[in-house]
């Protein structure tokens, strides 16, 4: 583009992924800027679905969600719900121990302490709220981005099908581990598979279930609350926090375990399947995903099998769990390239307009709080930029 011509856009920020991550990115930049600056979000989805299972969302999520605007957080703490305890479940179907909700760690101690206890809420509900609190027109859906071009001024967003071209000042990658965006922009490989797979899904509470109201959480194996050791297999069944359409499936149950004992069972698990339908276990068929469950469980006590086994096929959702080491990457922000030839000291590199601020202050960590991912005019969010496993995360695309 000549420099004397005057750049036209169609948004001012495109961002890839309409998950929680994304979403929450454009509700940032609605708030902050109202309409002074336009954001469009692509999801590659036709519509959302119930899937998922629930989160966690400490005070630095909240205080997050708080700055974009007061009421969504509190919309956030209508629907959730708190930590009831935990009852531990060997593997034979016994109960080893009961850790109550009022043990170290509890929620008045942790509201004391950062102004905020831990909310329970689930992956879906949290998109729902973040999408709803969005004006009409920002997601568009059944809208899969294959790549993008990018010069001086900002860059071109493409698409699969007829959708035309998007112009944009800023690219945003929220699309998750095998991020397209972050495939063109930093070409560093996929993230390190850590050998372990998950299986999640939505029920209805039934009886044999702790109860709908007061019972704990129950953590099936030999794994401990936390941090959950990966490497063992276990299994999770719990409450969360729903929204008025989704309060019939209240209960979530998690089953993890190494890929060697899928390969023992005769499981079969691409690690580097890069389409969603592989990854998710959908490539054999939509039971797929829960047959790999059963057959890879089939001795856990029937406590939380019998509840797997009778599980909507559709709801269940399949996948490896996957981390980045950030010593790793060239683009790194401690070994990032100069941004000309010219140039003999390492900048960083992504540019100012388009830096990621991280406040992990309730974390008592200053790690990572200069840390940017991305270059020129595309940055990344979320999994795209720091995948990590569940029990490690240091922060949540939310808070960025």
């Amino acid at each position: 583009m000549s420099s004397n011509a005057k750049a036209t856009f169609d948004v001012d920020v495109a961002v890839v992924g309409g998950g929680p991550g994304g979403l929450a990115m454009a509700a940032a930049i609605h708030a902050a800027c109202n309409q002074d600056i336009t954001v469009e979000v692509y999801e590659s989805y036709k519509a959302y679905r119930l899937q998922g299972a629930g989160v966690l969302m400490q005070a630095n999520v909240q205080h997050a969600l708080e700055a974009i605007h007061p009421k969504l957080l509190k919309k956030f703490e209508t629907h959730s719900i708190k930590s009831r305890g935990v009852d531990m479940i060997l593997e034979d179907g016994t109960c080893d121990v009961s850790i109550p909700a009022v043990s170290s760690g509890t929620d008045q101690e942790l509201f004391d302490k950062y102004g905020k206890a831990p909310l329970l809420l689930g992956w879906h509900e949290i998109r729902q709220l973040l999408f709803d609190h969005l004006p009409d027109g920002i997601v568009h859906f059944d809208t899969q981005v294959t790549h993008y071009e990018e010069d001086e001024e900002g860059v071109t967003v493409h698409f699969s099908g007829k959708t035309p071209p998007r112009r944009a000042k800023l690219l945003v990658g929220a699309d998750g581990y095998f991020s397209k965006v972050r495939t063109q922009c930093l070409d560093d490989g996929p993230p390190d598979f850590v050998g372990t797979v998950m299986w999640r899904a939505r029920v209805p509470w039934s009886e044999g279930m702790p109860h709908p109201h007061t019972g704990p959480a129950r953590l099936f194996g030999n794994a401990r609350p936390w941090p959950l050791d990966h490497k063992s297999r276990f299994g999770m069944l719990f409450k969360i926090g729903t929204l008025e359409d989704t309060k019939d499936r209240s209960w979530c149950w998690v089953l993890s375990a190494p890929i060697e004992l899928l390969r023992a069972a005769g499981v079969a698990f691409d690690p580097q399947a890069k389409d969603m339908k592989s990854l998710q276990g959908e490539s054999g068929g939509r039971d797929s995903a829960l047959r790999n469950a059963k057959q890879v469980f089939i001795d856990f006590p029937d406590s939380i099998m019998d509840i797997v086994r009778s599980t909507n096929p559709s709801t269940v959702t399949q996948h490896g769990l996957y981390m980045r080491d950030l010593g790793h990457n060239q683009y790194s922000p401690t070994s990032a390239p100069p941004s000309t030839p010219k140039q003999e000291t390492p900048t960083k590199p992504m540019s100012k307009s388009s830096a990621v601020v991280h406040d992990d202050s309730s974390l008592e960590s200053k790690e990572g709080k200069d840390e940017a991912w991305g270059k020129g005019c595309v940055t990344l969010l979320g999994d795209a930029a720091h995948a990590t496993i569940p029990n490690v995360m240091k922060r949540s695309a939310l808070q960025e």
